[in-house]
């Protein structure tokens, strides 16, 4: 699993930095899958060129929020 997760991480370094992406915008949901992707894009670019949004629309639960507000380390 290790392995997996460091092919992930230099390929979407390699990708973005051969498309000059400087910085990077992830959509949190709360979800775990979301949680991974911004995982990655930390470590692929780092924290400081890594931002996340969250959609505050009426049909997302709330809890939602709260889970995406814990993955970011905000909550």
């Amino acid at each position: 699993m290790d392995e997996i997760y460091r092919v992930l991480i230099l390929g979407l370094r390699d990708y973005l930095r051969k498309n000059e992406f400087r910085e990077v915008l992830v959509g949190i949901s709360g979800g775990v899958d979301s949680a991974l992707v911004a995982a990655l894009a930390v470590y692929a670019l780092g924290g400081r060129a890594t931002c996340t949004g969250y959609s505050c629309l009426p049909v997302i639960p709330l809890l939602s929020l709260g889970n995406a507000l814990w993955s970011c380390g905000t909550f």
